[in-house]
């Protein structure tokens, strides 16, 4: 009799655990895709919020100081113009073809940035539209994973007890 119990527990004890793993599996991989819903919503906030303004504003920082540095130049070839011919204190030909070769190197180096931030300006709506789309997938999901389960558990609670 005693063993005819102890063998009812142990079946009993096998029975209960293997259904709380399978009820533990679905659960584990629906907190994963709740956790890649997460950071898919993290991702597309963070670049909206954070990682796109950043650009923008180096961007522009980078577009002023290039700028700066082209007058800067100007203003120092502007100084060198009233020496002409062979006059006390002027200008080596190097120092004058040099701040003409930086103006130069400024210009485009103004003109490529001035590119790149508008194609970030332009372009930017296909890395946001690739973050939603990140977004949504996850948000599907969830929703698959959730609805299976109570799918699942539903069937499970309308089988006739023995």
């Amino acid at each position: 009799m005693r063993s005819l119990i102890l063998a009812f527990l142990l079946l009993a004890a096998v029975s209960t655990s293997t259904v709380v793993q399978a009820q533990e599996a679905p659960l584990a991989s629906r907190m994963a895709a709740r956790r890649e819903l997460e950071q898919a919503k993290s991702d597309l906030y963070y670049y909206w919020q954070v990682e796109y303004p950043r650009q923008c504003r180096e961007y522009d920082a980078a577009i002023e100081c290039a700028r700066a540095e082209i007058e800067a130049n100007r203003l120092l070839l502007r100084e060198y113009k009233p020496f002409g011919g062979f006059s006390i204190g002027e200008p080596f030909p190097i120092t004058v073809r040099n701040i003409q070769l930086c103006m130069r190197t400024g210009e485009l180096r103004l003109n490529d940035l001035i590119a790149e931030r508008n194609a970030l300006i332009r372009f930017h709506g296909d890395q946001f539209r690739a973050l939603s789309a990140a977004v949504y997938e996850a948000r599907l999901r969830v929703l698959d994973l959730e609805a299976n389960d109570e799918v699942v558990a539903t069937t499970s609670e309308q089988l006739p007890a023995k």
